[in-house]
């Protein structure tokens, strides 16, 4: 029987080495990326759900008939919702690995989640681009 208290003293070694201790300061160089790297994965998520509710609006727009300037002003605003998307994933995807490769572990979920999004906002936005070059008058 193992007494209480004794699972503390014990050490598991990993093959890449014991992952470094969590502190608030992991980012030891400039620690003010630590609050943009959350920030930008907020941006993120918040950016990819605006531009998923936005083309949600657009097509359910072209069925009840929206007017064609507000079909424009949804599109265009699609297309930077879009673009801070890709800006913000790229920056999010960055910091990750930065992370994974300084904590020594691997940070599964967000990367995939972080991947996802980045090619979802990709593949949208190009073709919005194809899409606004077919509606040219």
């Amino acid at each position: 029987m193992i007494a209480a208290g004794t699972y503390q003293n014990c050490r598991i070694t990993l093959p890449a080495g014991t992952p470094a201790v969590y502190t608030g300061d992991r980012v030891k160089v400039y620690p003010f990326l630590r609050w943009v790297s959350s920030f930008s994965g907020r941006l993120l998520a918040f950016a990819f759900l605006l531009s998923l509710l936005l083309a949600f609006l657009w097509l359910a727009g072209n069925a009840q008939a929206f007017l064609d300037a507000t079909q424009g002003t949804i599109l265009a605003t699609l297309r930077l919702a879009l673009l801070v998307a890709i800006a913000a994933g790229a920056w999010t995807m960055g910091t990750l690995v930065a992370r994974c490769l300084t904590e020594r572990r691997v940070l599964v979920a967000r990367m995939l989640m972080a991947l996802v999004a980045l090619a979802a906002a990709s593949v949208l936005l190009a073709s919005i681009g194809f899409l606004q070059a077919w509606l040219q008058p």
